[in-house]
């Protein structure tokens, strides 16, 4: 009985995996296809600051989309079949939560791009950025929602809404950069995060119905200090990578050739972040299983699970890094002959790769046993590191951009491991005690 129900459980792992894999590297390639097709249509100047605003985008959306989406996943998955009534209660504070904090950001952000607009080195680059609070929003409810879906298990449709969005950033995005230039790109990502958000909404309604998990807004009030004693850590440590990361492209943008610095870095990086799309997959369907061991008690199956997000992680980010790195030239070559300079950038960023791919899943082993404070100190060590190196290396443009990101992150992964040995370590002895 035992060993049949070990084999349900990883037959569904595994086939959450195989649409999630399906998913994003449908949505990856379209996306990759069409950065190569604007930065064709901007140029590296222009590509420069467009990568620099979806940079933006991206840290802002950080502040209330993970720590959110990652805390809902978790809760939902672990009652979701033994307490529905609890797991509606979550998906309406969720909703709550998720709304609050992405106009909170949004007015933020409003602010930011006012006061601090000589930084992006003229005008129309702080309007554009601006016009981006609006895809900050909808892409921050959208990331949290995808939060619910997942704790859903409804892995299948979340596929299905990656090739969607894919597809639609395949179309958009390089016509209306050619329509309307660089503030017709913008408008593109915006149209991209309406159409996702529309269908993630009508799938969860659907998973809702499912599992009978409907949302109590009146109820969800008991809810709080669950929900509230997760979230706060990871918004913590969203807050801190937010602007971690957001540090790296401003610093290198407001610099002298800064836009054309930031072009080379932006093609570059669509490689890495296409690196990291596998490992990144892993991550909603394990860490739903590994929540649900939790909260089951099966404390064996977990460590066997995590062993085996590691290793998969580290494989599926080093072998097609291996590759990207012997094909940099022809890879960049599609981009436009200004983009050669970039080369050596995009062969650190794929080492790059591999150490974030390591780090995160540790980290996310240790948020599914509740070591959530722990990962925040993580982060924060992270932080230091990158503002360190990137203070030594600023001068070197987009290499000494990637080579930061390198370097702070091959640190990052040996801490999570090391932390996570630990943790193991305390938590094998507490169960023989």
């Amino acid at each position: 009985m035992i060993a049949a129900r070990r084999f349900g459980v990883q037959s569904r792992l595994s086939a959450n995996v195989l649409w999630s894999a399906f998913g994003a590297a449908s949505s990856q390639g379209f996306a990759l296809f069409a950065s190569i097709l604007t930065a064709r249509i901007l140029g590296k100047n222009l590509f420069g600051e467009f990568g620099f605003i979806q940079t933006t985008i991206a840290s802002l959306t950080v502040f209330a989309a993970p720590a959110i989406g990652i805390t809902a996943t978790t809760f939902i998955a672990r009652y979701r079949d033994s307490d529905p009534a609890r797991a509606g209660r979550i998906i309406a504070l969720t909703n709550i939560l998720t709304y609050l904090m992405s106009i909170f950001v949004s007015m933020a952000a409003l602010v930011i791009a006012t006061l601090f607009s000589p930084i992006f080195g003229n005008r129309e680059a702080s309007n554009l950025i601006t016009l981006g609070v609006a895809v900050m929003f909808v892409s921050a409810v959208n990331g949290a929602q995808y939060g619910v879906l997942a704790g859903l298990g409804d892995f299948a449709w979340i596929a299905k809404i990656n090739v969607i969005k894919g597809a639609v950033t395949f179309i958009a995005v390089p016509v209306l950069a050619h329509t309307s230039g660089l503030g017709g790109a913008v408008v593109g990502l915006f149209t991209v995060s309406l159409t996702a958000i529309a269908f993630t909404f009508w799938r969860i309604n659907c998973s809702i119905e499912q599992y009978k998990c409907f949302p109590n807004y009146r109820g969800c009030r008991s809810e709080i200090s669950l929900l509230w004693s997760a979230s706060l850590p990871a918004l913590v440590g969203s807050v801190i990578g937010g602007l971690t990361l957001w540090a790296g492209p401003a610093v290198i943008f407001s610099a002298q050739n800064g836009q054309s610095e930031m072009g080379l870095f932006s093609a570059a990086n669509n490689w890495g972040a296409f690196l990291m799309f596998l490992p990144g997959i892993l991550l909603q369907p394990f860490l739903s299983q590994l929540s649900s061991y939790v909260g089951c008690k099966q404390w064996t199956e977990l460590w066997e699970t995590a062993r085996k997000y590691l290793r998969v992680s580290l494989v599926v980010s080093a072998v097609p890094a291996f590759f990207v790195m012997c094909l940099s030239s022809q890879l960049l070559s599609a981009y436009g002959d200004t983009f050669s300079e970039a080369r050596k950038s995009l062969i650190v960023l794929c080492a790059y790769a591999v150490f974030a791919s390591v780090a995160g899943a540790a980290g996310y082993v240790l948020m599914s046993l509740g070591k959530i404070w722990l990962t925040v100190l993580l982060n924060l060590i992270w932080a230091v590191l990158f503002i360190c190196t990137l203070f030594l290396l600023r001068s070197l443009g987009a290499f000494g951009l990637a080579s930061t990101f390198a370097i702070s992150y091959f640190f990052h992964s040996v801490i999570c491991l090391a932390a996570l040995r630990i943790v193991k370590s305390s938590h094998l002895q507490e169960q023989h005690a």
